[in-house]
């Protein structure tokens, strides 16, 4: 039903340099429209090709550099012998003058993340996620604040507690209980999971967290983060120290240790005891063993709901928050509240397909080296990578 009308020339910037090609056109009997072959290296109406809009968005998200720099080290590329490309090939003969040259904007750059974002807010919105890895029952929650040209903007996060899978990635208006009853709510109908499969959620001790718990995650457990459980001890820890000198100060560590390490609960309570004991006896460790009592009602939920591979802190959401602190700390741009929900949500994507380094050091082992979030999840991504996940 179709048959050749014509041909038309165009010219495609891609890494290397401008090159012309002839786009063959066609004509549809049935619709009576004509149409052209679409290319799968170049997109409709782009003077760029798709490995330039790739290529710059990795290194945007990647290397955390301005898009100003992006784009005037992609410049280099794809016209050779021009702009920076001087400065690490000199020998290359400058191009043709009659050759269209790479005139390549940081908004250009700009746009095209943005045009992502989109594309995956409205992927979540169609529960594209659901079903992608198995949820292991249990979720990581925290909450941070970044700033970008003095304005700053409340960041909320919810990541799988086995797999570090970052499940949603959003901007909030508030921190109330009832504002955050509703984004959770929002993230269970996203990813099509039902209330009663969320056994145990993972806060820094909280109080905002009462509402979700006792309106949304009805049969969740709360479960203390035990790195800011340290983070409020250290203090009495330190004042112990320099009245008793530092071996008292490393037993107390050591005692609180084996009491947060258990691996049961009746291991737990046979701690709990002995340090109540131990600690009632000494006027210098009240601050400490208050703490402690205070924390007990969350200090063991993870232990409770006997959940595989589930995390006792918040570590992953603090390790996320750290990575998106650095990236958006040089940044410029999405002053305007739907800019902020595009790179999020195109953030979190990355992230989640973003693979752990692996390091070698003599005294520090690192989990999941090599390995992204979505491949301990064991999700099938084998050749698939965030920009394809993007649709770019």
């Amino acid at each position: 039903m179709t048959k050749r009308n014509g041909t038309y020339r165009r010219t495609v910037r891609l890494l290397g340099g401008a090159q012309q090609v002839v786009v063959p056109r066609y004509w549809c009997h049935a619709c009576r429209k004509s149409y052209s072959a679409q290319d799968r290296r170049w997109a409709p109406r782009m003077r760029y090709g798709r490995e330039v809009e790739r290529k710059a968005l990795d290194m945007y998200f990647h290397m955390q550099v301005s898009l100003r720099r992006v784009a005037e080290w992609l410049r280099g590329e794809v016209a050779p012998g021009t702009g920076r490309s001087r400065h690490w090939c000199p020998w290359a003969e400058v191009g043709d003058e009659r050759q269209p040259g790479a005139r390549l904007s940081h908004v250009s750059i700009w746009r095209w993340g943005r045009e992502a974002g989109q594309r995956a807010r409205q992927r979540r919105q169609e529960r594209a996620w659901a079903g992608v890895i198995p949820f292991c029952g249990g979720v990581v929650a925290d909450a941070t604040a970044i700033c970008i040209r003095g304005k700053w903007q409340s960041v909320h996060t919810i990541i799988d507690a086995a797999s570090r899978v970052s499940m949603q990635l959003e901007r909030v208006v508030e921190e109330g209980e009832m504002y955050l009853a509703g984004r959770f709510r929002a993230w269970l109908a996203a990813w099509g999971i039902p209330w009663q499969q969320v056994r145990l959620l993972v806060t820094d001790g909280a109080r905002v967290y009462s509402g979700v718990l006792s309106q949304v995650l009805r049969r969740a457990r709360q479960q203390r983060c035990l790195f800011h459980l340290w983070r409020n001890l250290l203090p009495d820890i330190q004042a112990y120290t320099a009245r008793m000198g530092k071996a008292a100060g490393l037993w107390v560590r050591f005692t609180l240790k084996a009491l947060f390490a258990a691996s049961s609960l009746e291991e737990a309570r046979l701690c709990l005891e002995d340090v109540e004991r131990t600690f009632a006896a000494m006027p210098d460790l009240a601050g400490v063993l208050r703490t402690v009592r205070h924390a007990l009602p969350e200090l063991w939920g993870a232990l409770e709901v006997k959940l595989p591979l589930s995390e006792r802190t918040s570590n992953v959401a603090e390790r996320s928050f750290r990575g998106l602190k650095q990236r958006t700390g040089r940044m410029g741009n999405f002053m305007s509240e739907e800019g902020a929900d595009n790179f999020l949500e195109a953030w979190s994507v990355y992230s989640n397909f973003e693979p752990y380094q692996v390091r070698r050091e003599r005294k520090r082992r690192y989990r999941y080296p090599g390995q992204s979030p979505l491949a301990i999840a064991q999700a099938d991504v084998a050749g698939y990578c965030w920009l394809d996940a993007l649709e770019i």
